[in-house]
């Protein structure tokens, strides 16, 4: 699926990596086929793959997990426990997914990677610095995404997705969201060419540091 598709005429893919890669967060609409694929029917299927899932659990922000969480499968069981759940290399396991990272691959000239979280209504994500470039689809519930610029002294934003939706941060940015209901979304990761040396060999100084505004991590 081209980004040229995701863009639903509001611009063309030369503007928008001539306007807005690496420089603004967007916002765009019309992925609803995406979404109603990668449901939380499709995550189940995905953790219950023949080849073993890349699975992380985590505690979200001011819940409590449960004792009795379930070891595998039953996303849903695992979010009503207050664990958030992540599985990475999603690509690796949906040939949908797999033609997705290739087409921004192609498109952004980079290396992609595609994860899918899932995170309990009421979880909050911690502040974090990105790596990488990352687009957020939100496949289901709704989901408020904050994001920040690198300088210090800019304004945070407020993103609230509904499925269908997508949103666009660059790298470097500060990023972390607040689940309103049980959330799920597909993260894709773009690792740009010219940024490919920069993340081989990292300014560990500066990662060093605590955001002014980051909340502790879950």
């Amino acid at each position: 699926m081209s980004i040229e598709h995701w863009l639903n005429g509001v611009m063309t893919l030369d503007a928008f990596r001539e306007n807005v890669l690496g420089r603004h967060s967007y916002r765009g609409l019309g992925l609803g086929r995406l979404a109603h694929e990668h449901d939380w029917e499709c995550f189940e299927r995905l953790v219950a793959h023949d080849r073993p899932p890349d699975l992380e659990l985590g505690v979200a922000r001011g819940l409590t997990p449960g004792a009795d969480a379930p070891r595998s499968g039953a996303i849903r069981a695992l979010l009503s426990t207050g664990l958030g759940v992540r599985l990475r290399d999603a690509h690796d396991l949906d040939l949908d997914l797999a033609e997705l990272a290739d087409a921004l691959e192609r498109e952004l000239d980079g290396r992609a990677t595609v994860d899918l979280s899932a995170t309990p209504a009421s979880g909050r994500s911690r502040w974090r610095r990105q790596t990488t470039d990352v687009f957020i689809v939100q496949t289901a519930g709704t989901q408020a995404h904050d994001v920040q610029p690198e300088a210090r002294d800019a304004a945070a934003l407020r993103y609230v997705l509904e499925p269908g939706e997508w949103l666009y941060v660059p790298r470097r940015w500060f990023r972390g969201s607040d689940a309103l209901e049980d959330a799920l979304t597909v993260d894709i990761h773009v690792t740009r060419a010219e940024e490919r040396a920069a993340v081989a060999e990292p300014d560990w100084q500066s990662l060093s540091l605590l955001h002014p505004f980051a909340p502790r991590m879950y």
